[in-house]
């Protein structure tokens, strides 16, 4: 399986409803590696809505709601025979987004990171259109409350994602599932270098997942859920030295 290598970097300009997004404040998380509430679990889940017949928490705006995580233009659903981990996932709308912060020290400069979601499409009304994924950064300064310009780090139309374990090509988006019978479900990968040239102490990361970026305008809601964000360890020293010992081995048979 070969896996998509970006460096976290600014890259390509953006089409994303996060960078409006009000600075409402720093999400704070006591991290390890690994992103908190992978599968939108946990939060002040109040039913306002229904998604494809499924109880939802929907909201066209800003709002702190899932534990962990902010989000913007999306129903927060809840059933558990479609989501693709626990009991509940998020459908974020045109350009929604959700995004969790990762206060410093939690993310090692230079070090590389996977970071996958699961994914899938609906088109609950219709429209006959197609969803996006994008995953973008910006940097956070929990003072000041400044914030730099969200930057995209991989892109599915630039063919940027692994989809379980496959190269996607570029023009890459999602056709929409039904609901009222279940989810296609895939895994959507990529391999993130965090980057060295943060702009300062006092700064944390924001990492967005959305629906959009430079593909055409989406019409159908992206669905995700098992969000998953892991260092990639370096080779050992002693994994290393057996590896040479084995080209040494080779080298001298006959």
């Amino acid at each position: 399986m070969r896996l998509n290598y970006l460096p976290f970097t600014p890259t390509l300009p953006v089409k994303f409803s996060c960078s409006s997004l009000p600075l409402i404040g720093f999400l704070a998380t006591s991290l390890s590696t690994s992103a908190q509430n992978f599968s939108f679990e946990n939060g002040d889940f109040s039913a306002n809505d229904s998604y494809f017949g499924s109880s939802a928490d929907a909201t066209t705006v800003y709002d702190q709601d899932v534990d962990s995580w902010d989000r913007d233009g999306s129903h927060w659903v809840d059933n558990s025979s479609l989501a693709s981990d626990g009991d509940r996932f998020l459908a974020l709308g045109q350009y929604g987004c959700a995004y969790q912060t990762f206060s410093s020290g939690v993310l090692t400069p230079g070090s590389t990171y996977r970071i996958c979601v699961d994914a899938a499409a609906a088109d609950e009304e219709n429209k006959g259109g197609l969803a996006s994924l994008v995953y973008e950064y910006s940097w956070y300064n929990t003072s000041s409350g400044d914030e730099t310009t969200v930057t995209a780090l991989a892109d599915l139309y630039a063919g940027d994602f692994t989809i379980d374990g496959v190269q996607s090509s570029a023009g890459s988006q999602i056709s929409p599932s039904d609901l009222l019978s279940s989810v296609d479900w895939k895994t959507y990968c990529v391999d993130l270098l965090m980057p060295t040239n943060s702009p300062g102490a006092g700064y944390d990361l924001k990492l967005y997942i959305s629906n959009g970026g430079t593909s055409p305008t989406p019409t159908a809601d992206l669905l995700i859920d098992n969000v998953q964000l892991n260092a990639i360890p370096e080779p050992s020293a002693s994994a290393l030295l057996g590896l040479s010992a084995l080209v040494l081995l080779r080298r001298k048979r006959p």
